[in-house]
């Protein structure tokens, strides 16, 4: 699923996916529904509360589509790619790729 809307989106989707699947491994192993629990951030993209209301989500969407969609868009706009956002990611956390954020 993630990979047919990367598709949509860009030409270089392989390796733009390729990005995507490093961000999110780092930052929910992929589950729709994991929780960090020290700042609220939640699912796929942790994405904060107010990351959530601010994507006009009156709820946490607990479907990997839902989640995967306001996702991309986020990074989109912020980052541009998603390998865009994968390099700020890896920034942030510097050389042990512990700890990064974006």
């Amino acid at each position: 699923m993630a990979l047919e809307m990367v598709k949509k989106n860009y030409i270089d989707h392989k390796k733009q996916y390729a990005c995507l699947d490093q961000l999110l491994t780092k930052e929910s192993g992929w589950r729709v529904n994991a929780l960090n629990r020290s700042s609220g951030a939640w699912g796929l993209f942790q994405f904060l509360p107010s990351t959530w209301a601010n994507y006009k989500y009156p709820y946490k969407p607990k479907d990997a589509y839902t989640q995967i969609k306001a996702g991309l868009r986020y990074v989109y706009k912020r980052y541009g790619t998603p390998c865009g956002a994968w390099e700020f990611w890896k920034k942030q956390a510097g050389p042990d790729l512990h700890g990064g954020w974006y």
